[in-house]
């Protein structure tokens, strides 16, 4: 990334494997970064705290879409999405939050777990998109 490009990042479930794995190396290039997840690494965390300005952590269940939705929480995600695209010359979202459950046959799945997964896998990165796009 050359020196004039300002490149900002939205990501979904950092809190470990390849999402953390990107989070570290986004952050080590100096990218602003808005994570998007249930919960935060304690690095995480303190890299938040320490540079709030380049780094935000904002805390949403992605299998409740409800949570997205709630006027309240959309208001402080477009807050923070605003925060860390303002004067980027790159965007980049990465809907990284996935889930493999439940696995098995239709029949024998429950209905709230097929339902959470859609939300997570699908619904969720949806919603994103469409806010991110927005900004």
């Amino acid at each position: 990334m050359s020196s004039d490009t300002h490149r900002s990042v939205v990501i979904t479930g950092v809190s470990g494997g390849l999402g953390a794995a990107l989070f570290a190396r986004l952050a080590a290039r100096g990218d602003r970064i808005l994570a998007i997840g249930r919960r935060f690494t304690a690095g995480q965390r303190a890299l938040a705290g320490d540079e709030p300005t380049r780094v935000r952590l904002h805390t949403a269940d992605l299998a409740d879409i409800a949570d997205l939705a709630d006027p309240s929480v959309a208001r402080t995600l477009r807050g923070d999405l605003d925060a860390v695209l303002a004067a980027a010359t790159e965007i980049v979202l990465i809907n990284n939050a996935a889930t493999i459950a439940p696995i098995g046959a239709i029949t024998g799945l429950a209905p709230a777990a097929v339902a959470a997964a859609v939300t997570v896998n699908l619904t969720a990165p949806m919603v994103l998109t469409t806010a991110f796009l927005a900004a």
